[in-house]
């Protein structure tokens, strides 16, 4: 392994939404917290970043129900891992502001990945490699092919040219490919310190994340696509939840 993968061992798990659409699940769990295969999806999560990725210094975002988190997995001693649990007091400011939370405890680059997002038989180990391998990049995106236009409509697109990605658009109405974005991410650098410069816009004036990456992308800057591969569920409603669920029960009785 070279120093890039070496250097890379911070993970960040976004874990503050108030979960509405996933009512009434969620007006007492945290979204995170609801349960896939027997166990929390935010669990699967803080494994998949020890176990693919070798990161186990790992900062949970958290706001709602945040108490119920930090009670359930305490210092991270019990998952093999260390848990620092920040506060996101920029709610107004999307997933952006859960990143300005992280970027003020952690100044080096870091893989983000969205607390309430369900990943079965994923790739995510090869992510190190790439990571080694596009040394020069400012963000590194998820991509999973898929025939869901749905999904990718709840989610956002992208366009690629080789590995980078050239443009990105955020709940598209127009599917113009079968590119999926996901919520796994690694942040060098160079882009938390452009992140830095629209830190005090208002809220109403700061753009959506991935509008920031989209933004960077058409630019020319080093936006790069990770395939991914495996299944994948945004869990954002009661329905959602139940297909993670009947999707693990599946690949349990298929083996």
């Amino acid at each position: 392994m070279n120093n890039q993968t070496n250097r890379i061992n911070k993970g960040v798990i976004t874990a503050a939404g108030l979960g509405i659409r996933a009512h009434p699940e969620t007006i007492y769990i945290p979204k995170p917290m609801l349960e896939i295969g027997g166990k929390p999806i935010l669990q699967g999560n803080i494994e998949l970043l020890r176990d693919k990725l070798n990161i186990k210094d790992i900062y949970i975002v958290i706001n709602h129900l945040g108490g119920k988190i930090k009670r359930y997995f305490g210092n991270g001693t019990a998952c093999g891992v260390k848990i620092t649990y920040l506060i996101n007091n920029r709610m107004k400011d999307g997933l952006l502001g859960a990143v300005y939370v992280a970027m003020a405890h952690i100044r080096k680059p870091f893989v983000c990945i969205l607390g309430e997002e369900v990943y079965l038989n994923s790739n995510h180990e090869n992510l190190r490699y790439f990571m080694d391998k596009k040394d020069d990049f400012d963000v590194i995106c998820a991509v999973l092919k898929t025939n869901n236009r749905e999904l990718i409509k709840k989610n956002y697109s992208v366009v690629i040219h080789g590995e980078r990605i050239t443009a990105i658009k955020e709940k598209p109405k127009r599917i113009i490919n079968n590119l999926l974005g996901c919520g796994t991410y690694v942040f060098n650098t160079n882009f938390l310190n452009y992140l830095e410069k629209l830190k005090d816009k208002s809220a109403a004036d700061k753009p959506a994340l991935m509008n920031v990456v989209g933004k960077l992308a058409k630019n020319g800057k080093n936006i790069y696509a990770f395939r991914l591969k495996g299944e994948y569920v945004n869990v954002n409603t009661v329905e959602d939840l139940n297909k993670a669920n009947f999707l693990i029960k599946s690949k349990k009785a298929n083996k």
